[in-house]
């Protein structure tokens, strides 16, 4: 997976480059360069290839798995949001409930893509729903934030009838959606916050039992100097400027600078190689200075390179043994549920 995902960012790269040259070869246009044309360079490419890969006992796990397809969330001034929910078949009632939300640069992706990684977490005994949130750049922040805060908020509603504990709620992401993820439990964790993006206050009860963060990017103000390929052009897409770090709402996004003391327990992971590897020190940094229980897979002296998101390409030992880290963290928290 390392070596597909390496060669798809050089030819995104390799794309945004000849944008440029054209751009600047029209010099009287460039300051209304419209940012669609490199949208769409790198939407291509991060859909080139599968997002998870499994093992050849899939097809045995997939099996022990229902699925409720295309459930529509209303979301206040945005379209529906979408849910495909898996739970296990022959597992009884009351299991813990996950909402994942799947990454792709904010303008790339779908809920379908993470379908086979939500897959595996339902036959391991949680009822899972994947979220398909509007992309960029024809859908701008927060919509995609309003659209899992209110997937959230619908699963815990209707988790009864998906055979989910109600009480025993996590929420989980990767890469973008690990930000989206990110920025949605501290919404939920930190008034001002929620007051700042005009959220309805956090309950003083906590209903988030944890959150899975994997491979995100977490820092607005030092992501830019990662070197993740495409960085500009996701972020000017997703907050529709074009210098994202004058963005009026940039702070927001940051969730090293949301984290309070009631943020829920977070499982963080990233890849050694991954150019986003600085911001989960970051995000590490800020937990720990508000006493928040979390626990951390970097990888950092493992021989072999693991580069963005390698912990869905389940052929591989690291991605089997995060994810048996994984499980272990969401059943510790889950039986710490009052």
């Amino acid at each position: 997976m390392s070596t597909r995902f390496s060669h798809r960012y050089v030819r995104v790269l390799l794309g945004l480059a000849a944008a440029t040259v054209v751009a600047v070869g029209a010099p009287l246009a460039v300051n209304r360069l419209s940012v669609q044309p490199g949208a769409a360079l790198a939407k291509t490419v991060f859909e080139s290839g599968p997002a998870v890969k499994v093992g050849q006992d899939f097809l045995h796990i997939e099996q022990r798995v229902r699925k409720t397809a295309n459930v529509a969330v209303p979301v206040s001034g945005a379209k529906p949001a979408l849910l495909d929910v898996y739970r296990p078949k022959t597992e009884p009632a009351n299991l813990p409930t996950i909402l994942w939300v799947h990454g792709g640069g904010y303008l790339s992706g779908d809920k379908a893509q993470v379908a086979k990684y939500a897959i595996k977490l339902a036959s391991d005994g949680f009822v899972v729903a994947s979220l398909q949130y509007s992309l960029a750049p024809d859908t701008k922040y927060p919509v995609p934030v309003a659209q899992a805060d209110a997937a959230l908020t619908y699963l815990r509603n209707h988790a009864v009838a998906y055979g989910g504990n109600p009480d025993i709620e996590f929420v989980g992401g990767d890469s973008a959606g690990a930000q989206i993820t990110s920025q949605v439990a501290a919404i939920r964790t930190n008034p001002a916050l929620a007051q700042d993006m005009h959220f309805p206050a956090p309950s003083a009860v906590r209903h988030l039992a944890g959150v899975v963060l994997d491979c995100g990017l977490y820092d607005m103000n030092t992501v830019g100097a990662s070197g993740f390929p495409a960085l500009r052009t996701l972020l000017w897409s997703y907050t529709g400027v074009r210098d994202w770090k004058r963005f009026g709402a940039i702070d927001q996004l940051s969730t090293t600078r949301q984290i309070t003391k009631n943020y829920p327990a977070t499982y963080l992971t990233v890849g050694n190689a991954d150019p986003f590897r600085g911001q989960s020190d970051e995000l590490t940094r800020a937990l720990n200075g508000e006493h928040v229980p979390h626990t951390t897979r970097f990888w950092a002296h493992h021989s072999t390179r693991l580069n963005h998101e390698y912990q869905f390409d389940f052929t591989t030992p690291e991605a089997n043994a995060n994810y048996a880290a994984t499980l272990q963290f969401l059943q510790t928290h889950a039986q710490e549920q009052p």
